[in-house]
């Protein structure tokens, strides 16, 4: 939770930077000043009732080491989507991770999110329709399709 405010305040940051100076750089200020307050409001009220309804601390939501290596790494599909597609098509089939959540792996893998970004996603799309239908989605299953289209071709892996 909180990365997720930490990049909301460094895309405040970046609107402050963009709206300049002058009466809408002032109004940006401000509304993001409200924002941050009711922000740091709302975490603390959270914080609060997750304590009193289980009567813990908040967990450690911090990275594991191969979630944070996960986090290092970003797989870059090849731009030439013929090489792309026949890179595909010699990959290694099977695993244990639903085809279908394979096939989303292979989307979400856009030279932009790092593979736990892939990982998180591809999680989600499967918790939405239920592990009885997709199955559980590991972090150990996704890196296997991911370097799988390494050795394949279709993909390159480059550092964050």
């Amino acid at each position: 939770m909180r990365q997720s405010v930490a990049k909301e305040q460094g895309a405040l940051a970046s609107l402050r930077r963009l709206a300049g100076r002058g009466r809408a750089g002032d109004q940006l200020q401000a509304a993001s000043r409200r924002l941050e307050g009711a922000l740091a409001t709302e975490l603390d009220a959270l914080e609060r009732a997750y304590t009193a309804l289980t009567g813990q601390n908040l967990p450690n939501i911090d990275l594991g080491p191969d979630e944070r290596a996960m986090a290092e790494k970003v797989y870059v599909p090849l731009l030439d989507l013929a090489a792309f597609e026949d890179a595909l098509e010699k990959m290694k089939r099977g695993g244990a991770l639903h085809s279908m959540m394979r096939f989303e792996v292979l989307n979400f893998a856009d030279g932009r999110r790092s593979a736990f970004e892939v990982y998180k996603a591809v999680a989600a799309v499967a918790l939405s329709a239920g592990e009885w239908y997709y199955g559980r989605v590991t972090p150990k299953e996704v890196l296997e399709v991911l370097d799988s289209g390494v050795t394949a071709g279709a993909f390159t892996v480059r550092k964050r």
